[in-house]
């Protein structure tokens, strides 16, 4: 009686212990999918964060961009205007006869403010100017002078061709030194961030004298 007891006993605590076991086996699996479903949430919230960032990064870009674009294009047809007063009727029948004489290709030339604009526009976000075909082309630099990069760079054809754009700006559109100077400072640090201020200075120089 005392052993069948025992057993009973024995068995009853081996039941409880073994619905002990699975009971802590299934709190387990539960704490390993709220650590899973812990590190998905963290991870579609950083993606999320990114993804904002980027667009954001997009936005300010694009509104820096088209408030250029709208300033110097105000400034450019506000000149325009006032040159226009300033002139006297001969001399606009004047204008008018050269020009009806002038090739087409030849008409429009673009003003300073012109110039400026588009070398706004082709600015990066970050600063530097890359070496490409339209900037060659507002520089007036053939496309493989402005890729020729000094050794000092490292090959660096972005920041050869920023350099370039400063001392064009520098040589000539000094007149508007006030509407560039902070496109200059945002080149400046991209340029710093990458190579020591001697080096830029030094290779400066040798812009200066391309342009």
């Amino acid at each position: 009686g005392s052993s069948s007891g025992g057993r009973g006993r024995g068995g009853g605590v081996g039941r409880g212990a073994s619905r002990g076991a699975v009971s802590y086996g299934g709190g387990g699996d539960d704490e390993d999918e709220e650590m899973d479903a812990d590190d998905n949430n963290e991870l579609y919230v950083e993606l999320y964060r990114r993804d904002r960032c980027d667009r954001d990064r997009d936005r300010d870009r694009d509104r820096d961009r088209d408030s250029i674009r709208r300033r110097y294009s105000t400034r450019s047809r506000s000149r325009s205007r006032s040159r226009s007063r300033s002139r006297s009727p001969s001399s606009r029948g004047d204008e008018r006869d050269s020009s009806a004489s002038t090739p087409l290709g030849a008409q429009g030339s673009d003003s300073k403010a012109d110039k400026l604009t588009r070398l706004a526009l082709l600015q990066a976000f970050d600063g530097q100017w890359a070496a490409t075909t339209d900037l060659s082309k507002e520089l007036n630099i053939e496309l493989n002078v402005l890729q020729q990069v000094p050794d000092a760079l490292n090959q660096n054809s972005a920041a050869w061709a920023t350099l370039l754009v400063l001392a064009y700006l520098a040589k000539h559109l000094a007149s508007l030194q006030d509407d560039w100077t902070l496109l200059a400072k945002k080149a400046r640090k991209w340029l710093l961030q990458h190579f020591g201020a001697q080096v830029v200075d030094d290779a400066a120089g040798g812009a200066a004298a391309l342009v």
